[in-house]
């Protein structure tokens, strides 16, 4: 299976964009009692979520990330893809095309919180 991946430029600039994702409603930081956003921790792939008003940063379990509603369509046929784990990471992935989508490539890094 191959890994899709963007253009540096185009992902920098959707990454660094003011938009988050946030997982389940009821999960909140266990530090300030507040909205968790999915970011990317680490180069690699990892994924955490952050408190939105200190920073600190908590895992993500598999079936956090399998509860997100986000719908991944494949980048070549565009058919709804997989939430799947590759690597250790969390992926959306095409069996079809025989790709994967790193979670990760599609969030902002962590330092982009700002906080």
């Amino acid at each position: 299976m191959r890994r899709y991946e963007y253009d540096k430029d185009i992902c920098d600039g959707w990454k660094s964009y003011p938009i988050r994702i946030t997982g389940a409603v009821d999960r909140v930081s266990k530090c300030c009692r507040t909205i968790l956003a999915f970011v990317q921790s680490m180069e690699g792939g990892f994924v955490t979520a952050n408190c939105l008003k200190c920073g600190k940063k908590e895992t993500i379990i598999e079936a956090d990330f399998k509860k997100l509603p986000l719908i991944c369509c494949c980048p070549e046929c565009k058919q709804v893809m997989n939430a799947e784990t590759i690597e250790k990471n969390y992926c959306y992935v095409c069996h079809h095309c025989n790709l994967y989508i790193r979670l990760a490539d599609l969030l902002p890094h962590w330092s982009d919180l700002g906080i």
